[in-house]
C-alpha cells in the first residue's frame, strides 16, 4: 500500500474501554434473535443521542439487517484500544481523519492511531461527523493521494 487514509478508526482508548464484553454481548443478542439490540449495543459508544438519531433514520433498518455481521467487525477491530504493535509496522504515509463534530472518543482514537503509526498525520474535518459528506472528504483524499510520498508531512 503506497498510502493510507483512515477515517475515525473505531478503537476505544483505555479510559473509554468498558467491560471488554461488548463482543460477547453483541453475539448474545444475535444468538437470542435480537439484531436490533445487537445494533444498538454496537452503536452505543457513540452516545445515546447518536443511537436514537440512527434509530429514527432510514439507516436503522439496514443496520439491523446486517447486525449478524457485527461479530466479524468486532473480531477485526476488537472492543478496546488500538493494536499499537501492529499499527507501528505501517510504513506507508498515513492520514488519520476525524469529523470535527464527532464524539470525543473518535478524536481520542485518531490521536492514539496517529501516535502509533510512525509519521502519521491527523486532521479534523470541521462540521462533519462519522457520516462525512462525500463532497467534503473527496478534496482531502484527492489532495493526499496526488502528493508524492516524499512530500508527505
Amino acid at each position: 500500500i503506497p498510502k493510507l487514509v483512515v477515517y475515525e478508526p473505531p478503537y476505544a482508548t483505555d479510559e473509554e474501554s468498558e467491560s471488554g464484553d461488548l463482543s460477547k454481548d453483541i453475539q448474545e443478542a444475535i444468538d437470542a434473535g435480537r439484531p436490533d439490540q445487537a445494533a444498538e449495543l454496537f452503536l452505543g459508544n457513540m452516545g445515546p443521542e447518536v443511537v436514537e438519531g440512527v434509530k429514527q433514520s432510514p439507516y436503522w433498518e439496514g443496520m439491523v439487517g446486517v447486525a449478524h455481521t457485527l461479530p466479524y467487525d468486532m473480531a477485526v477491530v476488537g472492543d478496546g484500544p488500538p493494536p499499537v504493535d501492529r499499527l507501528a509496522d505501517i510504513t506507508a504515509p498515513t492520514l488519520v481523519l476525524a469529523g470535527g463534530a464527532s464524539p470525543e472518543w473518535f478524536h481520542n482514537a485518531v490521536s492514539a492511531v496517529t501516535t502509533a503509526i510512525p509519521g502519521a498525520r491527523a486532521e479534523s474535518i470541521e462540521g462533519q461527523d462519522h457520516d462525512v459528506a462525500d463532497d467534503v472528504i473527496a478534496p482531502k483524499l484527492v489532495d493526499f493521494f496526488e502528493k508524492r510520498p516524499p512530500d508527505f508531512g
